[in-house]
Order: structure tokens, then C-alpha cells, then sequence
């Protein structure tokens, strides 16, 4: 089993441990108000992951999914999550607005506004993925131009999320956490690679708070000789980026209360409980957190998490322990 796996699987194990089922539900509607998640979902086909099901009741989707096989069954899976709303937007985004190249693989999740690398492909015995290839154009749009805001954006388009990205900067300006699939070898021509990626939104004032490897593959020599000795390369995964701002040790009286709500609940669904709860102490700390934000809090905690592993983890803050804290809370808890 290799490293990035090993973890990843301790991870999730803890995960299930501190949660008491594995799956999440927000308090009842009353609770919430009207409190919204504006979610952009670029590359949306196959609709919420699971770990976001918990948020459906107050996401805001707008989707973007040029593929019309994709297109068709979207926004029922939307409904069937229970999302709040959704808008699906049939068509592909770019930095500037215009008819570009488009490579339509042999298998649709790989099609790519970039063309795949033959050399790369054949290197890493993954050709059946990208070839037979046929080119098209298709007409792309920009973000900028189409969403007036959101807090949250993912992105998967095989190679584009740079290009997407940054036909972005006015949305980024407002947007707290970005997920962008990032590629750590080019098996597309000229594709920008994760550290490219990293520095432009490092440079929009983001940092980075997970890498995910998805795609582990082992090389293969010309002569079709196979590399082994139990090492992969890893070819392909996910990335989260957070508003260095919104960070514990940038926290000011200049955030609001409901964007810490929202962070804290974006947070879970990737599974940062240590980062979640730091981020409410110091909100809390510096006087920002309202009460009736932090007695949802202390409801989701009530009735979802288990207090025995939190204390175990070290990751519930010490504004939780706290004998305000310890009155509110239930046995549960235990504090």
C-alpha cells in the first residue's frame, strides 16, 4: 500500500470515528434561516459528491457541463440530492470568450480543451484512455461574465482549471475555498501542472490546505518493459484552497459571522475538523462569532459528532471546554 493511500485511509477511519455514522444532516430548517452557500460546480456531471450531501439544503449550484451526455439526467440528480436550488449552464468556460479546440477522447472523462501527449500516454500505459481522439472547437465562455459571486467553486476540466481560473480574478476576490482537480504529470500538451496552479491562486491570496492524489500509475519502458519495485507516480488528484484571510492566524473583526458559519460547514464536508474548529475559536476569540451562529455550532456538535475521539484528536479548541461550553453541551460531548 503506498503512503498517500495509507494516510488517506487513516484518515477517513478517524473520520468515521469522530462522526457517529459517517454522514451528516444540518439541524432543521427554521434553524438555518436563510442561510446560503453560493457553489459554482465547473465540470458538475454526476452532480454532489458524497461528501457534500449534508449542505444540499443550502446550496446554491450554479453548474457548468458542456457535454450533453452529462446534461441530460444533471439536474434531476440535483433535485435528487435535495439541493436548494441549481442553475445548469450548458456550456464551457475559458479566460476569454471565444471558439477554441477541443479533443474529444476515447473515453469522455478525459476530453480536454488540451491535446493529449502520446509519448506520456504510451510511458504510463494509459493510451485506451485518450485514443482514438477526434478534434472539434466548441464556444467557451467566462466565469466573470456569467456568476456575479460565490463563496465556493470547484473545478474539474481535464487540464483547463488555469485558464478557467483565470478568467475569474473578479469572482476569486470574494470566493472562500477553491477545490481544482491539478495534474502532477502533463499527459496533456502545454497543460499548466499543479505547481502552476498553486502560485496563481497563491497569488489571489489563497493557500493551500489538502493535496489529493487520485491517479497513481507506475511507468513503463519503451521496450514495454515494466518499472516496478513498488513505486508509483502520481499522475492526477484534487487540491483545496482556502482564503488566507479566513485563516486562524488572519482572523479579524473585518469577517462576518455568517462566512464563518459558511467556512466552518465547508470545512467538515472536506473532513478539516482541526482547521474548522480553530477557525470558530479565534472567530469567538476576537469577538466575531454571533450567538445564534455559535449555538448552531454547538448543535451540529451535539448531534453529530463523537467527544471521546475529538478529545483524542486534540482537535476540539479550547473555547469548547470552556465551562460555558461544558454547561450548553450534552453528555455527549463529555468535555
Amino acid at each position: 500500500m503506498d503512503k498517500m493511500s495509507f494516510y488517506q485511509r487513516v484518515n477517513n477511519f478517524i473520520f468515521r470515528k469522530v462522526t457517529k455514522n459517517n454522514k451528516f444532516h444540518l439541524p432543521n430548517y427554521e434553524d438555518l434561516g436563510n442561510l446560503k452557500i453560493r457553489y459554482i460546480d465547473i465540470g458538475a456531471a454526476g452532480g454532489l459528491n458524497e461528501n457534500m450531501l449534508f449542505l444540499a439544503p443550502i446550496l446554491d449550484i450554479t453548474g457548468f457541463e458542456p457535454d450533453h451526455r452529462s446534461l441530460e439526467n444533471l439536474s434531476k440528480i440535483f433535485e435528487s440530492q435535495g439541493v436548494r436550488s441549481h442553475k445548469i449552464l450548458p456550456f464551457a468556460l475559458n479566460k476569454e470568450k471565444g471558439e477554441v479546440d477541443f479533443y474529444l477522447t476515447n473515453k469522455s472523462f478525459c476530453s480536454s480543451m488540451y491535446e493529449p501527449d502520446p509519448s506520456l500516454a504510451e510511458s504510463y500505459r494509459v493510451m485506451d484512455k485518450f485514443f482514438p481522439m477526434e478534434k472539434t472547437t466548441i464556444n467557451c465562455e467566462k466565469l466573470d461574465d456569467q456568476v456575479e459571486s460565490a463563496e465556493w467553486i470547484k473545478l474539474d476540466t481535464q487540464g483547463s482549471e488555469l485558464d478557467i481560473l483565470s478568467g475569474a480574478e473578479r469572482i476569486l476576490e470574494n470566493c472562500a475555498v477553491v477545490e481544482t482537480e491539478v495534474q502532477y504529470v502533463p499527459l496533456y500538451k502545454n497543460v499548466p501542472v499543479f505547481d502552476e496552479i498553486s502560485q496563481f491562486l497563491r497569488q489571489k491570496g489563497f493557500q493551500i490546505i489538502d493535496i489529493m492524489v487520485s491517479g497513481w500509475h507506475e511507468p513503463y519502458l519503451r521496450n514495454s518493459v515494466h518499472v516496478s519495485g513498488g513505486s508509483k507516480t502520481p499522475m492526477y488528484g484534487n487540491s483545496i484552497f482556502i482564503k488566507e484571510e479566513l485563516l486562524p492566524r488572519n482572523l479579524n473583526t473585518a469577517v462576518e459571522s455568517e462566512q464563518i458559519l459558511k467556512i466552518f460547514l465547508i470545512l467538515i464536508s472536506y473532513k478539516k475538523l482541526g482547521l474548522a474548529f480553530s477557525i470558530i475559536a479565534k472567530a469567538k476569540d476576537i469577538g466575531v462569532l454571533k450567538q445564534d451562529h455559535e449555538n448552531l455550532i454547538i448543535k451540529i456538535l451535539n448531534t453529530r459528532f463523537n467527544g471521546f475521539f475529538i478529545r483524542l484528536l486534540g482537535a476540539m479548541p479550547k473555547f469548547i471546554r470552556s465551562t460555558d461550553y461544558r454547561a450548553v453541551t450534552s453528555k455527549k460531548l463529555s468535555i
